[in-house]
Formats: C-alpha cells, sequence, structure tokens
C-alpha cells in the first residue's frame, strides 16, 4: 500500500523532485545560482538531471553505487 507522499509523488511525477544549483564564494557572502532540475528515480536509486550552462541543456543521470560482487 502506497503512502500519501508516494501517491502525490505519482500525480505529480512530471514536478522536478530537486532543485540544482552552482554555488559560488563572493568573499564573505555565498550566492546559490539556479542551474537545473532534477526526477529523482522511482527506485530511490538515483536521478534525472537537466542542467543549463553556458547556453546548452545537459542532461544527466546519477546512480548510487553499489558493492561489486566477489
Amino acid at each position: 500500500m502506497k503512502d500519501k507522499s508516494q501517491n502525490q509523488q505519482s500525480k505529480n511525477s512530471n514536478k522536478p523532485t530537486h532543485t540544482v544549483y552552482v554555488v559560488k564564494e563572493l568573499g564573505d557572502k555565498t550566492r546559490w545560482v539556479r542551474v537545473g532540475a532534477a526526477w529523482e528515480h522511482s527506485d530511490h536509486e538515483g536521478m534525472n538531471q537537466i542542467i543549463s550552462l553556458l547556453d546548452m541543456d545537459v542532461t544527466l543521470t546519477v546512480r548510487r553505487n553499489k558493492e561489486k560482487e566477489q
């Protein structure tokens, strides 16, 4: 049985689950610049990210590391 958050996430699956930032140190201040969005995979083992930098849109897929079988 799905909990409320899982139902809400499936209804809004096209909405990003994360925001991607570039963090810049400017002397004694920190500036966060939004550069993209990310969508968590349904298995919670990774996410797809779209990042816009230098007039290019780059799509990345990030997956959790797993231990290698020996």
